[in-house]
């Protein structure tokens, strides 16, 4: 049996599976290469695609057999979803992302799904599991909640724990993230008390498209790459997230906050039913009041359990997938919150 991860292309999980190499995986990239656009163009003129998908098996998966597990991830799997179908192995689909929003992202910005596309109906039959961070999403669809993991094995966090460097003297709030008009006006609201409260405030919103009318003069518009995310995780006091409209399940941004024991500010109302919660560690914006942001912030703040932490690791990941596929152990609903 051996597991391949098929287009896992952001930064962080090409480190994930690079640190996850000692476990025996492995990592086949380009298989939308050459496929993608041109199966696309196949299939609205009505031209028999069955050759061309051959080709690109045999081309770049014939290694895969029958007893193997491929492990796809829902950012990237519609691409290629036709060369899926025909493997004859196990498979399952990571979604790390709520439904609405990745369709959205299908229809619009990949094109890979048509204005009345269902990405549900896509999934639909193809993956021996389908698996999801975001409660809600597991129970409206029936997909098999999975627990957000940071790209690190537990023993790269035992390591980056021991090495990692203290922070700054200064006070810092740390957000990253694209450009939302939701979240621009969030951090415009809570600009003024960071100020007040002497804050540095490290805010990176990403305006790629340059959508912003009043682009905030305190924030950077830029993008980091992982390894810059973290550090700055690492050096910070305190780190915002913002979530999409209807995504209650955890980000990873909470996790990597977690595991550097920082404190966080958050409007994921659904963080109170996690059993890592407690009200010194996070502040949810709409719940909390907002004038009590000092008495938070100057609130100690005792590490988490390292045990905690590593339940949410990329080692634990794989294996829950591999017992799930293997040995038919689907975890139930009622377990999301344990």
């Amino acid at each position: 049996m051996n597991v391949y991860f098929l287009e896992w292309n952001a930064n962080y999980e090409k480190l994930m599976i690079k640190n996850l190499w000692p476990h025996g995986v492995t990592e086949i990239k380009n298989v939308m290469k050459h496929f993608t656009r041109n199966n696309i163009r196949l299939k609205k003129a009505s031209i028999n695609n069955w050759l061309f998908i051959k080709i690109h098996v045999f081309l770049k998966l014939r290694k895969i057999k029958e007893d193997d597990l491929i492990i796809c991830n829902g950012c990237s799997f519609l691409g290629f979803l036709d060369i899926i179908k025909t493997l004859p192995c196990k498979k399952a689909l990571v979604i790390r992302d709520t439904i609405i929003h990745l369709e959205r992202g299908m229809k619009e910005n990949k094109r890979w799904l048509p204005p009345d596309g269902d990405i549900i109906k896509e999934i639909d039959s193809h993956f021996d599991k389908v698996y999801s961070f975001d409660p809600s999403d597991c129970k409206k669809y029936n997909f098999i909640y999975l627990k957000q993991f940071l790209p690190f094995t537990s023993q790269d966090i035992d390591t980056i724990l021991k090495t990692s460097k203290n922070k700054l003297s200064e006070k810092t709030c740390f957000f990253i993230g694209e450009y939302r008009p939701d979240r621009e006006k969030t951090l415009q609201d809570i600009f003024p008390y960071f100020k007040h409260l002497n804050y540095k405030l490290d805010f990176y919103l990403f305006d790629k498209y340059n959508k912003s009318i009043n682009y905030p003069f305190f924030c950077k518009n830029q993008s980091l790459d992982y390894k810059e995310n973290i550090e700055k995780v690492i050096e910070s006091d305190v780190v915002i997230e913002i979530n999409h409209p209807g995504q209650d399940g955890l980000t990873l941004r909470t996790i990597e906050a977690l595991a550097f024991n920082k404190k966080i500010i958050t409007n994921n109302i659904k963080i109170i039913q996690y059993d890592f919660y407690t009200e010194d560690r996070f502040f949810i914006l709409g719940y909390n009041d907002i004038d009590s942001l000092q008495s938070f912030l100057e609130r100690p703040l005792i590490p988490v359990d390292i045990e905690l932490i590593k339940e949410y690791t990329a080692d634990r990941m794989l294996n829950r997938l591999i017992s799930d596929i293997y040995h038919h152990n689907r975890h139930q609903q009622s377990n999301i919150f344990n």
